[in-house]
């Protein structure tokens, strides 16, 4: 995934719902943040761990004692210890880079700040693998307007329902890991189901809209397996549905 393409999923992500974690350097004068998709259950950033396997998004902000004691922010250097790829975002002089951190290994990893030559500030984060994957199931059925959670085993709907999932992956004690991934959903059989697809606009030039990669419709009756997979780590979420006919 490139740079470019996680800032636009952050920006995106940031205008809806999500949990954002941050915590300053230990030198007091960056503050370091992580936005996930969904709820964590802590506000600050080195008390969870980071998912593994992906890039992350480390956004920096200058504290007013950073804002003190940094005239070209945009100088500011990142690095990182042990296992791990680092890079940083083309900032303008007066912004500190964003960081793109992908972790190989659980563990913990000092990122350093430099500038000038000079230690400017340092973090250490704690990364993890996934052992699990859970989703929260939303469904709509046909005529309704608003998505209503279901915690169903085996939900039973009407064809034509909605289904759409948000994915998080769990670490061995339970908790939620932070950070972004990817999951892809299919369905057995395959021609039970159509993508959902969110149309932005609709113009004589064109339709703008995506397809959702974690929503599906349902379109023939009987017993439908959905199941989310996170190939980096191999862990999966399987959910069975009953799809009851419509009359015609």
């Amino acid at each position: 995934m490139t740079r470019q393409l996680l800032g636009i999923l952050l920006a995106l992500a940031c205008s809806a719902c999500g949990d954002a974690t941050s915590s300053t350097g230990e030198l007091g004068r960056i503050d370091y943040s992580l936005y996930t998709y969904y709820k964590i259950d802590s506000d600050q950033l080195t008390d969870v761990n980071i998912l593994t396997g992906y890039t992350q998004i480390i956004n920096t902000d200058l504290t007013s004692t950073g804002v003190d004691d940094a005239d070209t922010p945009g100088d500011i250097v990142h690095s990182v210890s042990g296992n791990a790829s680092i890079d940083q975002s083309d900032a303008d002089a007066d912004t500190v880079p964003t960081i793109y951190l992908t972790a190989s290994d659980p563990g913990s990893y000092t990122i350093e700040s430099w500038l000038d030559g000079d230690l400017f500030d340092t973090i250490t984060l704690s990364f993890d693998d996934p052992v699990a994957l859970d989703a929260i199931t939303w469904i709509r059925q046909p005529g309704d307007e608003d998505f209503s959670q279901t915690e169903a085993a085996t939900p039973t709907v009407p064809e034509g329902t909605q289904v759409a999932y948000l994915p998080y992956p769990l670490d061995g004690a339970g908790d939620r890991l932070a950070g972004v991934f990817d999951a892809t959903l299919s369905a057995d059989p395959a021609s039970s189901v159509v993508a959902a697809y969110n149309l932005d606009g609709i113009y004589e030039e064109g339709i703008w809209g995506r397809k959702e990669d974690a929503s599906v419709y349902f379109i023939e009756p009987g017993k439908i397996t959905l199941t989310l997979r996170d190939d980096v780590h191999g862990i999966e979420f399987v959910q069975d549905f009953q799809v009851d006919p419509v009359a015609r």
